[in-house]
């Protein structure tokens, strides 16, 4: 990390589970498992950082990938309208998957376009 230059440092270094932990706190309660709350919290971490994007896959009848998806709307709305998409792998993959994915492709230019313009 010390030899990386300071911008691109901010990308790659991993915030401590415990922040992430308590980024995922406003969006569930503490009865909710780790796993739930390190996906939210990394969610909310990407958008923190800047990302004009956030995609959450989990493997299909994953119940902690689609616990963790509940919150997106309201990380949405926190964050200025970041586009975020849940994505399910395993064996459903399809035309649909594939216009899900090129919607949120273009969400995200739409977004990246507004921010450069603001």
């Amino acid at each position: 990390l010390r030899a990386m230059d300071e911008d691109l440092r901010f990308f790659c270094q991993e915030p401590h589970s415990n922040e992430l932990q308590a980024a995922a706190a406003q969006f569930y309660g503490e009865d909710t498992i780790h796993l739930v709350r390190g996906l939210v919290g990394k969610m909310v971490d990407f958008a923190n950082r800047g990302a004009h994007g956030v995609i959450s896959a989990a493997g299909i009848n994953c119940m902690v990938g689609v616990a963790a998806s509940a919150p997106i709307p309201a990380i949405r709305k926190q964050f200025d309208g970041v586009p975020m998409v849940a994505l399910a792998y395993g064996s459903n993959e399809g035309p649909a998957q594939r216009i899900q994915l090129e919607t949120f492709v273009h969400q995200v230019h739409q977004f990246f376009r507004s921010r450069a313009a603001a």
